[in-house]
C-alpha cells in the first residue's frame, strides 16, 4: 500500500517541488492549497480533519511568507495553531514542517544545525514559534527542514537573486546590485530542498535539517553568471546601501547532516541552472501562494 503524504501548502514553492519528486510507486500524495483551504480559519480544522488519517505523513509547508510584520506573524501564528489542533485528532505517522536558516543568529562562523538560535527578523521569529508549536502539541516524530536562500523554477518572492536577475536578462533589463554586490550567501535550488525533503520524510528523521549547499556565492559573482549566459548585452549597475549589509555580508553554513543523511548527495550548480533558463529562455514564472 502506498504511503500516504498530505501537503499542506501544496501550491507553494516548496510543496510543489515536494509533490512533484515524491516516488508514485512509494507514495500518494494528498494536495491541500490555501485556496482549497484556509489555514488562518479556525473553520480550517474541521476540514483538516476530514482529510487528514491516522498513519498519514503530513508536510507542513503552508505559511504566508517572508513575515515582515506583526500582522503577518499573527496570522502566521493562527495558521500553525490551526494545523497543529486539527492533527491532534489523528495518529499521523510523522510530521515534516518546512522552516528556515533565519531562526539562526548572525556568525561569521558556518552555521549548523547546533549553531545558536536567536532570530533577527519577524521572519525568524514567525518560523520559530512555528517549530515550538508543532514540538509541543503534535504527538508524533517532528522534523524540521531549515532552508537557505533558494532558486528555481515559479520562485514565488522575485526577491534579490538569481531568479529575478534572470527575468532581467531576460528583458534586456539591468541588474541593480546593492553595493558591490559583495555580499556572500548560500543558495540551494528548489528540487534539491525537495529531494532532502523526501529523505527526511522517509527515515522520519527528526529534529533540524538545515537545506543548504554548504558553499556561498556572492551577489556579483551571480550577476556576472547571468550576464556572461545572456546572448544580449546586460548592464550591472552597482547602487549604493541604503541601511547596513544583512547578515554582516557573510552567512555561510555547513552541509555535514546532509551528507550524513543522503551520502553522496549531488547538487545542481547554480551555474549550470542560469546558463539553462539565460539559454533557453525559459520561463521563470511566479508560483502560485502555498
Amino acid at each position: 500500500m502506498k504511503k500516504r503524504v498530505v501537503i499542506l501548502g501544496s501550491n507553494g514553492f516548496v510543496g510543489s517541488n515536494i509533490i512533484k519528486n515524491l516516488d508514485p510507486n512509494i507514495y500518494a500524495p494528498i494536495s491541500v492549497a490555501r485556496n482549497e483551504c484556509d489555514f488562518s480559519s479556525e473553520e480550517s480544522r474541521n476540514k483538516l480533519s476530514k482529510i487528514i488519517q491516522d498513519g498519514d505523513i503530513i508536510v507542513c509547508a503552508a505559511a504566508k511568507a517572508p513575515a515582515k510584520n506583526l500582522e503577518m506573524l499573527t496570522e502566521n501564528v493562527a495558521i500553525i495553531t490551526n494545523i497543529a489542533e486539527a492533527l491532534r485528532t489523528k495518529k499521523i505517522s510523522y510530521l515534516l514542517n518546512i522552516s528556515s536558516d533565519a531562526v539562526y543568529a548572525d556568525s561569521m562562523d558556518k552555521i549548523s544545525e547546533s549553531s545558536e538560535v536567536a532570530p533577527l527578523s519577524a521572519h525568524g521569529i514567525m518560523h520559530c514559534m512555528r517549530e515550538y508549536i508543532l514540538e509541543k502539541r503534535i504527538d508524533a516524530p517532528v522534523g524540521h527542514l531549515r532552508s537557505t536562500l533558494i532558486f528555481g523554477e515559479g520562485d514565488p518572492h522575485n526577491g534579490y537573486g538569481p531568479n529575478s536577475f534572470i527575468r532581467l536578462a531576460q528583458a534586456a533589463n539591468p541588474i541593480s546590485l546593492f553595493g558591490n554586490g559583495e555580499e556572500q550567501r548560500d543558495h540551494i535550488y528548489v528540487g534539491d530542498v525537495a529531494k532532502i525533503a523526501i529523505s527526511m520524510i522517509s527515515k522520519k528523521q527528526t529534529g533540524a535539517v538545515n537545506a543548504v549547499r554548504g558553499k556561498t556565492i556572492s551577489f556579483m559573482e551571480i550577476a556576472e553568471l547571468v550576464k556572461k549566459s545572456s546572448a544580449k548585452p546586460i548592464e550591472i549597475i552597482c547602487k549604493p546601501r541604503s541601511g547596513p549589509m544583512p547578515h554582516n555580508g557573510y552567512r555561510a553554513f555547513t552541509n555535514d547532516k546532509i551528507l550524513e543523511i543522503l551520502p553522496g548527495f549531488k547538487y545542481k550548480e547554480i551555474s549550470d541552472y542560469i546558463k539553462e533558463m539565460v539559454q533557453n529562455n525559459a520561463s521563470v514564472q511566479l508560483a502560485e501562494s502555498a
